[in-house]
């Protein structure tokens, strides 16, 4: 039997072995490190009761200017490149790109990218074999971050910078940025996977998935979906939803950001119509406006955002895990690390 994942932490320095499960210095440190590193994380933007914090004062009001369900050709990303390395994607002979990962993250995340690069992605082989993966940044407003990040895709060649302004508002437009750079420059591939870089992902689980269940993306996405959900109208919320921005009383369901699956034949379809669907800044509820408006499914599949906090790693390393959200880097390496 092996042992939990914050026991584990102990031989990295986190809390002493003798010390239970529940211990307080280890809680209040994992909830320090999630709440510094949590710009990217958004599993949670909807309520399972659409009453539960709604302000009394932002009710439907017909004087609202609301945000339309439909446009022509309103939406545009039409953003230049920073960095851009368009041979990611390229093969010799008659090699094949299988999945496509395009991972967002932030300027500051550098202990984030190196970890993962050194365990779960280090299956791409640099990108090298069928497993092709980038990162994405939007342009700091700190001239020093961006040249870091310059720098750091020179050494790396995984990195893809546009000039909108990096930040949580502007996840619809990384997102978009990840799925243009497929429709351009690895139409090759099979599948794609949007993630995030605080994530554990069993990139074999996720592969014996696809190998049975991959047909049902031929006009869908997938991951850890539901079929419908309830803005947030509480405005201290980090996924507050203003009724101006979003009128709607449901969401038409939508895959956890966290990690979702499509086909490529999806992703441009996705690019593609997303000039006619208005912005909106949470970037799983937009892709699956998208969805609908294509008239594509939804697909939920197991092992997608599983708890990894009481989780021993061999069973992180199991096909029963293909996803696993806020995991920190110093944890990353112990499941990678562990043999099973």
């Amino acid at each position: 039997m092996f042992t939990s994942l914050k026991y584990i932490g102990a031989s990295y320095g986190i809390i002493q072995k003798s010390e239970p499960i529940a211990n307080v210095y280890y809680m209040e440190n994992l909830q320090k490190y999630r709440t510094a590193n949590d710009s990217l994380a958004h599993s949670s933007h909807f309520q399972v009761n659409a009453s539960n914090g709604e302000h009394p004062k932002l009710r439907p009001n017909s004087s609202y200017i609301k945000r339309p369900s439909n446009c022509s050709d309103c939406f545009k990303h039409n953003f230049d490149y920073v960095i851009l390395n368009k041979k990611i994607c390229d093969v010799k002979g008659d090699n094949s790109v299988e999945l496509f990962l395009f991972i967002l993250t932030i300027h500051n995340n550098i202990k984030q990218r190196t970890m993962i690069r050194d365990t779960w992605l280090s299956v791409s082989k640099n990108n090298t074999s069928d497993i092709r993966y980038v990162f994405l940044l939007g342009n700091s407003m700190d001239k020093a971050m961006n040249q870091k990040a310059i720098e750091e895709a020179a050494i790396f060649n995984d990195i893809l910078m546009e000039d909108f302004t990096d930040s949580y508002q502007n996840l619809t437009h990384k997102t978009i940025m990840g799925l243009k750079y497929v429709s351009n420059y690895c139409k090759q591939t099979k599948y794609v996977l949007k993630t995030d870089d605080d994530m554990w992902i069993n990139i074999p689980a996720l592969q014996g998935l696809l190998k049975t269940d991959g047909y049902k993306l031929n006009t869908a996405v997938g991951g850890s979906c539901s079929q419908i959900a309830f803005p947030i109208r509480d405005t201290a919320s980090k996924w507050y939803a203003s009724y101006s921005k979003y009128p709607g009383r449901t969401y038409p369901g939508f895959c956890s950001g966290t990690g979702y699956v499509l086909s490529v034949n999806v992703a441009q379809k996705v690019f593609e119509i997303s000039k006619d669907v208005p912005f909106f800044h949470l970037e799983d509820v937009y892709v699956a406006m998208c969805v609908r408006k294509l008239r594509f499914k939804l697909v939920r599949f197991r092992g997608f955002t599983i708890p990894w906090e009481d989780s021993d790693p061999c069973e992180l390393k199991s096909d029963k895990v293909i996803t696993s959200h806020r995991v920190p880097p110093i944890f990353l390496k112990a499941i990678w690390e562990t043999k099973c």
